[in-house]
């Protein structure tokens, strides 16, 4: 079975993916800048704290054979949209010392956690993969970059490596910055919901057990490229809202701000998971309402 190097493991995509791997059968290593957040990856596997340096690496990527690399700066809204340095400088220099060590220990496989902000309403919709990304914020341009710097380093060292565009991910212990976590943290409150404009704006969301069958489907496969996993579809704000309040007991909770007078139905923006039905065998198992419910559930047995 081989042995798969997690960057970013104690994250919320990384703690999902760490725990399937691991039920799988895989010999897992997680990887992490500090001690105290690898303390939150409750699964009992190999846990490495590192600086990330080449030196480092080279010895912590000795044996394995894949390394899915999902460590990186979430974008929030605090940041300047139009100031890389945040999500370049570290980032860059992380990945190439990374890439590095692959070398050097001769892994076969290179996954990366990119995102359905490549893309921006410059594409057309549905996004596909053979479209030239345009990226709208200086995150989706430094997922960019990280797919272009990952390809330029597997071309040279004939390494099959291939890239994870995620749509918005939901599930238990994300963080609650996007619009679906934040209506069912106020649903599970038993708060009134509030939307603007209608709730009318379209979002891709994809549950986080579809995102990791990806991960694994990939991990045991040579397939290269980028892969759009998403819904396959865009669900409305004012949808999300109904469906959290609906599963969370929260019914009659929900004001919708009328949208202004001559204002466009929001864009259903979305990406075309065509690719990864075909050469993965992949598509989502879980629509808005399943998803829900099934982290619901993970609520619950947690509580208990």
């Amino acid at each position: 079975m081989k042995r798969v190097a997690v960057t970013g493991a104690a994250g919320f995509i990384g703690r999902h993916l760490v725990t399937e791997l691991h039920q799988k059968g895989y010999d897992v290593l997680c990887l992490g800048r500090s001690s105290k957040s690898l303390d939150r990856i409750k699964t009992n596997v190999p846990k490495r704290e590192t600086d990330y340096s080449v030196r480092d690496l080279a010895q912590a990527l000795e044996s394995c054979d894949v390394l899915v690399h999902l460590a990186g700066q979430r974008l929030t809204h605090d940041d300047d949209p139009e100031f890389v340095a945040p999500f370049t400088d570290s980032a860059m220099k992380t990945l190439d010392h990374l890439l590095r060590a692959a070398k050097t220990n001769g892994l076969t496989r290179v996954l990366t956690a990119s995102s359905i902000g490549v893309y921006s309403p410059a594409n057309e919709t549905p996004f596909h993969e053979n479209d030239c990304p345009k990226p709208g914020t200086t995150y989706g341009l430094s997922k960019r970059f990280c797919e272009e710097v990952v390809d330029f380093w597997g071309e040279r060292n004939n390494v099959p490596v291939a890239h994870i565009r995620l749509a918005q991910c939901y599930g238990h212990g994300e963080k609650d910055s996007g619009a679906l976590m934040r209506l069912v943290g106020q649903a599970r409150r038993k708060e009134m919901l509030k939307l603007n404009d209608g709730g009318s704006f379209q979002i891709d969301e994809v549950y986080v057990a579809d995102a990791i069958r990806a991960f694994t489907k990939l991990i045991r496969c040579d397939e290269k490229g980028p892969f759009n996993i998403g819904a396959g579809k865009s669900y409305s704000v004012l949808e999300i809202a109904q469906t959290a309040n609906e599963v969370f007991g929260n019914n009659g909770n929900l004001y919708v701000e009328p949208a202004p007078q001559n204002t466009s139905i929001g864009a259903s923006r979305y990406m075309d998971i065509k690719r990864a039905k075909e050469l993965l065998g992949w598509w989502p198992q879980y629509d808005l309402n399943a998803g829900m419910r099934a982290m619901h559930l993970e609520i619950k047995h947690e509580d208990n």
